[in-house]
């Protein structure tokens, strides 16, 4: 009888999880988006399953956000996005909303996961991934860490990362970043990989919502 491991278990997990939503949507509702995410699942389930556990920890949370950005810019493509990313904290945990066609008027208060329609407008609202923000000492919850804490400390991502604000304009300054760009729908709606991160880290830590505007 073959033993899994809990890493191959969680990843077979999301990769099943994945397949299911792509045969649901691809043959059942004849979505073409949310076929497109089924397969980002699967493709992040797998990639799980793939990373070795002898890989150094920071290059191997590295390696499993760019996945999650590719998974993500493939479904942003799919879907031709236009608008840009909000950044929320709900209920203790991160939230990226991102409207479909282009700004909304307003910002919706809360969002399901997946697709909504909220006054008439279609967002796709995810749970961001923040792989290996665990509880640290002095902290209330595993997303509560800062944006330099992160980056350049547990990920190794940048030499060194800050931001500063004026009014309702908060600017991050990110120095060498390692995380790849973002050529593809993804540079429109969020940025770059690490630009998508820091935005979750800074609405995390100052608890308010944020609008990508441009990097």
């Amino acid at each position: 009888m073959m033993m899994l491991s809990i890493k191959d278990a969680a990843g077979l997990g999301i990769a099943i999880a994945g397949l299911m939503l792509f045969l649901t949507s691809f043959l059942i509702v004849q979505s073409q988006p949310l076929a497109a995410m089924g397969i980002g699942v699967i493709v992040s389930g797998l990639s799980v399953v793939l990373t070795p556990l002898h890989v150094a920890p920071k290059r191997a949370l590295r390696e499993s956000l760019v996945v999650f950005s590719k998974n993500l810019d493939a479904i942003l493509e799919s879907l031709n996005v236009k608008g840009k990313a909000i950044y929320t904290w709900i209920n203790g945990k991160p939230l990226l909303m991102i409207p479909l066609r282009s700004r909304p008027v307003s910002i919706p208060p809360s969002c399901n996961l997946g697709l909504e329609v909220i006054s008439g407008e279609p967002y796709l609202c995810l749970e961001p991934p923040l792989p290996g923000a665990e509880v640290s000492e002095g902290k209330t919850d595993e997303h509560a860490l800062t944006l330099s804490e992160y980056l350049v400390e547990r990920i190794s991502a940048a030499t060194s990362a800050s931001y500063t604000r004026s009014g309702n304009i908060v600017v991050a300054t990110i120095s060498n970043p390692k995380l790849p760009l973002s050529p593809g729908r993804m540079s429109v709606a969020t940025g770059s990989l690490t630009s998508l991160l820091a935005g979750i880290l800074i609405s995390s830590e100052i608890r308010e919502t944020l609008v990508f505007l441009e990097e």
